[in-house]
């Protein structure tokens, strides 16, 4: 499916790089770019430079990518420089649409495999995670890539920038539980011996003077090291660049006093770490 799919895509491939470049071709093909992202997704792996490493030992990935057994495996920086210019022209979505074509035209989808899809809500968090996968965008994005994409049983046209909005205020209602199932999906991606974890504590300003009750936004000293309305975001990654826990924290919020407490929660969400 791959395969056919690529092939209706050959003549938009070319006329990709043919804008950019006088008729000559990038480092990467940028077929055997999207059979590698393909491949990242498919398998999880978590970097650019885990595929890369990957791709160098595994054949069954040379064999699905186009690289010989002798053929050199690309540089990440390299990978991810390529990767970003089919995205400016979304590639990536038009490989989704013809897959897509594809298997509606032989008959492999079932509605069956979408009854999860029971509310208006539902409907339009997958929205926002699919585009969040996809080709990451604000919330008015969203309805502009809808316009170039078709999800099976979504009624995409229907959806409204307020009702994305209602739908983040509802998965905020159940966040402990949203949290408890990620850090779930997490678990078998994350090595029992965490030795190493990256803790960061960052500043989020923001505009408007209106408040509301419990509210996080305060004046505080920002990353610019100016006094500014704000609020602060912690996040933990592994060594590998996995975020595996974040956090929200008042405006005026230090550093210092939110590590261990942080490192406690994360220690409880992986319990399976030594």
């Amino acid at each position: 499916m791959v395969n056919e799919a690529l092939g209706h895509l050959e003549g938009f491939l070319s006329g990709m790089y043919a804008a950019q470049s006088q008729g000559g071709r990038p480092a990467i093909a940028p077929e055997k770019l999207l059979r590698a992202m393909l491949l990242q997704v498919v398998y999880s792996i978590r970097s650019e430079r885990q595929l890369m490493e990957q791709t160098q030992y595994n054949l069954l990935y040379r064999w699905f990518i186009g690289l010989a057994m002798d053929d050199p495996v690309w540089v990440p920086t390299v990978f991810t420089k390529n990767r970003a210019r089919l995205l400016e022209h979304d590639a990536v979505i038009e490989l989704f649409n013809e897959v897509l074509m594809l298997a509606e035209r032989g008959g492999w989808l079932s509605g069956e495999h979408f009854s999860v899809y029971t509310t208006a809500v539902e409907h339009a968090i997958r929205v926002m995670v699919f585009n969040r996968l996809c080709d990451p965008d604000s919330k008015l994005g969203v309805l502009r890539w809808l316009e170039t994409v078709s999800i099976p049983q979504v009624d995409t046209a229907s959806l409204t920038h307020q009702q994305l909005l209602r739908s983040m205020d509802a998965l905020m209602d159940h966040h402990q539980a949203v949290d408890a199932v990620v850090a779930q999906q997490l678990r078998p991606m994350v090595d029992q011996d965490l030795s190493v974890v990256f803790y960061d504590l960052t500043s989020i300003r923001v505009e408007g003077l209106s408040e509301l009750s419990d509210d996080v936004r305060h004046y505080g000293m920002s990353k610019e090291g100016v006094i500014a309305r704000q609020w602060m975001l912690g996040v933990v990654q592994t060594a590998e660049g996995l975020p595996i826990y974040h956090e929200v924290f008042d405006g005026h919020q230090a550093e210092a006093p939110t590590l261990l407490p942080t490192l406690t929660k994360v220690l409880q969400r992986f319990p399976h770490i030594r």
